[in-house]
């Protein structure tokens, strides 16, 4: 409620900041925020219209990252080397302006009076200072090797964590994790044999297509929780001592059934989706083979019809009779004008 005309409303990020939810967009125009105690939404769309403004390269998402200092909110986007600096309490914000134009920024971490940046090209960090104004690039290591996905996109790295003396990254389209020193700047690889690619597709995994990590999260300063996304392991890495272990978590028959409990997979995700099942861990193509041999698909034919109403008419059958007359109607007025 309080969002009238609004559909499909995709965010990327969300947080609790004292009485209000703020939603940073993934595809959206605006960051959204939400009062619990008022119960009534703000939209703060002119930072996101003027964020864009100039940007040479494609929007993927509308915002990457973000750190909290206080009441200030740091934002990265992938399309921009401008970080969006925005006002908690009042909704004020600023750009800061870091590097050369044509830069992007993904991962982003604040270390006292300074802001760290990881570029979405090169996969340089830059050092941000406050005080100063000024930065500083650290470069990544000689082993570190970056690739553009099938559909163009660079990602070098997806997060940056402090980690106690050290700044650790998180591999989007690269080949592994870097560690780095802050007081000397020194960038070496961190457990580089956790990420070699395997050299034929497994589960689905295409390293053009597929980020070599999945979701990361701080434990301690010592620890860092990575999923790696060619098997879905979960790797927890201790940093100091630059060991690793490694699981595989899977779900009991009992919580599997529950979660799938009156699912089928089928779904239009947006308005410019197509209404389909997408192959995934939790729905095979055997498996949809077996629905469509046993015949358990009919209840899907309708929902599909409902769900394209948005994008095509005359599902009920007439669309290739009613253009068919269209056309005789339109070649039998010019042959009468001839």
């Amino acid at each position: 409620s309080g969002l009238a005309g609004e559909t499909d409303l995709k965010c990327r990020q969300v947080f609790v900041y004292k009485e209000h939810i703020f939603y940073l967009p993934d595809d959206a125009k605006a960051i959204y925020e939400y009062d619990i105690i008022q119960k009534s939404w703000t939209k703060h769309t002119d930072c996101m219209t003027e964020w864009k403004k100039g940007a040479q390269f494609p929007y993927y998402e509308d915002t990457f990252a973000y750190r909290i200092r206080g009441n200030e909110l740091f934002v990265t986007a992938s399309y921009s080397n401008r970080i969006l600096k925005f006002n908690l309490e009042n909704g004020q914000y600023e750009f800061l302006k870091v590097g050369e134009d044509g830069a992007g920024f993904s991962g982003i971490e604040l270390i006292g009076e300074e802001l760290w940046l990881a570029e979405v090209h090169s996969g340089r960090i830059v050092r941000c200072s406050f005080s100063t104004k000024s930065y500083a690039i650290i470069e990544m290591p000689q082993e570190f090797q970056t690739w553009q996905a099938i559909y163009g996109r660079c990602l070098a790295h997806t997060e940056i964590w402090q980690m106690g003396d050290y700044v650790v990254t998180v591999p989007g389209f690269s080949n592994g994790m870097v560690k780095i020193d802050r007081r000397s700047g020194e960038a070496v690889m961190l457990l580089p044999e956790l990420w070699k690619l395997p050299e034929n597709r497994i589960n689905g995994f295409n390293s053009k297509a597929v980020l070599n990590a999945g979701f990361s999260r701080k434990l301690d300063e010592n620890t860092l929780y990575v999923q790696r996304n060619c098997d879905a392991a979960l790797l927890k890495i201790n940093v100091t001592q630059e060991t690793c272990e490694e699981c595989h978590p899977v779900m009991s028959k009992e919580s599997l059934a529950h979660l799938m409990q009156g699912e089928d997979g089928f779904e239009k995700a947006d308005t410019t989706a197509d209404f389909s099942r997408k192959e995934s861990p939790f729905f095979s193509l055997g498996g949809f083979v077996d629905d469509l041999v046993g015949d358990r698909l009919e209840q899907v034919k309708i929902r599909q019809k409902e769900a394209l109403r948005t994008m095509a008419a005359n599902l009920d059958g007439t669309c290739g009779e009613k253009v068919h007359a269209y056309i005789r109607k339109e070649l039998d007025a010019e042959y009468r004008k001839a």
